[in-house]
């Protein structure tokens, strides 16, 4: 529950970020795509927590993929979408 709290937190500032400025189309895209990544990893994540029969070997290597996932997907929001909202305001 913590990490899909987390992952919302995330989509819904991102969500945010949406309103506050005017961006540029390229700027828009990485936000969007930003944010149908944060909706995939949420998906799995209910996946995996609504699933069954997973052993627990099985769960820890779902888990480190998800925060893998959830670090690479921030990263590159990070460095692409605030690279390109700051170049733009130049």
């Amino acid at each position: 529950d913590e990490m899909l709290v987390d992952v919302k937190q995330s989509r819904d500032t991102l969500l945010s970020l949406i309103t506050k400025e005017d961006y540029s189309s390229e700027v828009k895209v990485y936000l969007v795509d930003t944010i149908n990544n944060f909706l995939r990893l949420e998906e799995e994540i209910r996946y995996i927590k609504d699933g069954n029969y997973f052993s627990r070997s099985e769960l820890n290597i779902l888990f480190g993929n998800l925060r893998n996932t959830f670090r690479s997907n921030f990263n590159i929001f990070a460095t692409t979408f605030y690279e390109s909202s700051r170049l733009q305001q130049q």
